[in-house]
């Protein structure tokens, strides 16, 4: 699955704007109160695009697609179809 994101970087108008840029997000996939890690895919000038794999063990049904960099998280509801 190719999962792509901007404005990932610290707030600028706010007490973060002088830390440094997040150098990559954390992937992570959640299912049946399972986590692991997808890997990670570098942020360039606060946007990121790149490639990750759904466990081949997935099985049909909800799961949680969790993107994380620094202060910042999005959980992103996700539909296993059965094969």
């Amino acid at each position: 699955m190719t999962i792509a994101g901007q404005y990932w970087q610290p707030c600028n108008d706010t007490n973060h704007s002088t830390e440094d840029p997040w150098p990559s997000v954390s992937i992570e996939w959640s299912q049946a109160n399972e986590v692991s890690s997808l890997g990670s895919i570098p942020i360039e000038d606060g946007a990121f695009s790149g490639k990750v794999e759904i466990p081949a063990d997935a099985s049909p049904g909800g799961a949680v697609l969790r993107i994380s960099a620094g202060y910042s998280e999005l959980e992103l509801p996700i539909t296993v179809s059965a094969p």
